[in-house]
């Protein structure tokens, strides 16, 4: 199915959404039985695809379930065009596409209103416990293995408004501290407390704003090591075409997503340094590649070298490795010792991030 529909856009006969312009264009995604197809709002389009489907329907064996099939049109599309369609597909539209794999598909203006859903979840599940008799253990292991993994999925696409968060927190706490009818017990001790770490007197529970931050600080990773996946082509076309993710811009009314994932590129920034491969790409001033070191940059400012200046001055290329005369010369015993301990890749590969 998925050749068939490459196939038939190399011809020209199905387009597209284009990213941006003059970059790649999403014609279909498949995921387990999940099928979206994308076209323009035309009808040769859909009779071409209709013919696509009834290919693969005699080839496979499988049928089109049409009860669960609907059309999703952009807000561009005209009525006139889209009654059209539906006449000729008899198929039924969709105004509200709102879920994909889980995950909202469109956000709307209020944040909290978008992600209730999650709330309502958890409210559920603790209403569903409260009548059991649990001790504290018991407790603590339902809120961290079952509570605090609800919204997990949905966090490592998405920052959670602070406001949910401290209602999840609330709810959390409410069952914790126990309750006799609609009356809560006295809380003894903060929920910030009780995310302290055992042995500082707390229960290990997890701060959400920092593990959602966290969470997206990984997809943020993922873009920066994984650059040729259709998520991060796409997200690179639409928003930093020039250089990577750490040196993007939010951009122009970015999706919530975006918006989402570069709000913690700045979590990223601070935990990542350079392995030295050639050096070529590694400013000896300001970037991070000393290892041992709480900073890993070279901290005191350091006579006869530019700001410009990168790894590969250092490396004698001969020998294939570090250039002692030139390193004893400028730095002191301690950083000379630091840069000596890097071992130095004998096929020369390129520096890469860690």
């Amino acid at each position: 199915m998925s050749t068939m529909i490459q196939h038939s856009v190399y011809e020209g006969s199905i387009t597209g959404i284009p990213i941006s312009r003059g970059g790649i264009r999403i014609n279909h995604l498949l995921f387990a039985d999940d099928s979206l197809l994308f076209c323009r709002a035309n009808l040769r389009e859909w009779d071409h695809i209709h013919r696509l489907l009834g290919q693969y329907e005699a080839a496979s064996g499988q049928q089109l379930n049409r009860a669960k099939t609907s059309l999703f049109f952009s807000r561009n599309t005209q009525m006139d065009d889209r009654m059209l369609i539906l006449n000729g597909t008899g198929l039924n539209s969709t105004a509200n596409f709102e879920k994909y794999l889980g995950l909202q598909a469109l956000i709307g203006r209020s944040r909290i209103s978008t992600f209730n859903g999650i709330k309502g979840r958890i409210w559920n599940r603790i209403n569903g416990w409260k009548e059991k008799f649990l001790s504290h253990a018991g407790k603590e292991v339902l809120l961290k293995s079952v509570i605090q993994a609800i919204p997990t999925y949905t966090m490592s696409v998405f920052r959670f408004p602070k406001t949910l968060c401290k209602e999840i927190n609330a709810m959390m706490g409410w069952f914790w501290w126990g309750h006799k009818e609609n009356l809560s017990k006295i809380p003894w001790m903060s929920w910030k407390g009780m995310g302290k770490k055992k042995l500082e007197g707390g229960l290990g529970y997890r701060d959400l704003v920092s593990f959602n931050t966290a969470l997206l600080a990984k997809q943020g990773w993922c873009l920066l090591k994984y650059p040729h996946t259709l998520a991060a082509r796409v997200f690179k076309e639409k928003y930093f075409s020039e250089g990577d993710f750490l040196s993007s811009s939010l951009g122009v009314n970015p999706s919530y997503a975006w918006r989402s994932i570069w709000g913690s590129k700045q979590l990223l920034r601070d935990g990542i340094m350079w392995r030295i491969g050639d050096g070529l790409n590694v400013k000896i001033m300001g970037d991070k590649w000393i290892p041992n070191t709480f900073s890993h940059k070279i901290q005191i400012p350091i006579s006869g070298i530019s700001s410009e200046a990168k790894v590969s001055d250092l490396i004698d290329i001969t020998v294939n490795w570090w250039n002692l005369p030139v390193i004893e010369q400028l730095f002191p015993a301690d950083i000379v010792e630091q840069i000596c301990s890097i071992a130095i890749s004998p096929r020369f590969l390129q520096d890469r991030v860690i």
